[in-house]
């Protein structure tokens, strides 16, 4: 079963495996894959729908977050509050929401709102070789896609400032030590699978119940978080800041604010 636009599924069992098929863009994803990772998600959790799912990346790399390519977020003043609300926003709330479990195989390194997506499955397994990077700052923006919350729930105060503030990365080792991932492997998408075979064969609305209770008792906040990133965001893609640090991205240079 293929979703298209850059997101390839198949199912494994009672298990859909999702990938993020856009190896040379470091999986970045644009509209159309982010409507078709959606798609995804939602249909997985439709009666009659998988039991479980996984979501890694094609290639060396986990998900590098928006496509900065994607005509949505370029021009003279694009409205980027409105790229996460009818973007990443719903993907990211698709994926907690979800009564099935979704786990993610983190396959390499995680950047910007792929971080987000990453820290928005019930479980992540990651290679040595991933990372998580913010780089907000440098692109004259602020963490977005429900981040904001997750890291500084995960983190706590100092390590989610460092992070998002100084771009400092985080490591597979600090990943774990972290409790940002459950598990450090050589084969990150094997133990994701067996996972979520694990959770595929337990009552579907025993589990679906538990995992809502749980998240409701972590997470009243995410919600006015979300909100919150947009709208700062939709005003922070409006500024020159923003205009100088994608221009140096897509130049490959340092940006001068």
């Amino acid at each position: 079963m293929a979703a298209g636009a850059g997101v390839a599924c198949s199912e494994e069992g009672r298990t859909l495996l999702v990938t993020l098929d856009r190896p040379g863009r470091r999986n970045a994803l644009d509209g159309a894959a982010l409507a078709a990772l959606l798609r995804a998600i939602r249909g997985a959790a439709r009666p009659g729908g998988a039991r479980a799912v996984v979501i890694t990346g094609a290639g060396p790399a986990f998900c590098s977050g928006q496509d900065l390519d994607d005509p949505l977020v370029r021009g003279e003043r694009p409205d980027l509050g409105l790229v996460l609300e009818r973007g990443w926003n719903p993907v990211a709330t698709a994926v907690r929401d979800s009564p099935r479990p979704v786990v993610a195989a983190v396959n390499g390194p995680a950047a910007g709102a792929g971080v987000a997506l990453a820290l928005a499955c019930d479980l992540a397994f990651a290679s040595p070789g991933a990372s998580f990077h913010g780089g907000f700052p440098r692109l004259g923006l602020a963490p977005d896609a429900g981040s904001s919350a997750l890291l500084a729930r995960g983190l706590g105060h100092a390590r989610a400032m460092a992070f998002l503030l100084l771009g400092e990365p985080l490591r597979a080792a600090d990943l774990l030590a972290a409790g940002l991932v459950n598990a450090v492997s050589d084969d990150p998408l094997a133990r994701a699978m067996e996972a979520a075979g694990k959770a595929a064969a337990l009552p579907p609305e025993a589990l679906a119940l538990a995992k809502g209770n749980l998240r409701s008792a972590a997470e009243d906040g995410w919600r006015a978080s979300l909100a919150r990133e947009a709208s700062v965001q939709r005003h922070l893609g409006a500024q020159d800041g923003y205009r100088e640090g994608l221009a140096a991205f897509l130049g490959k240079r340092e940006p001068k604010f």
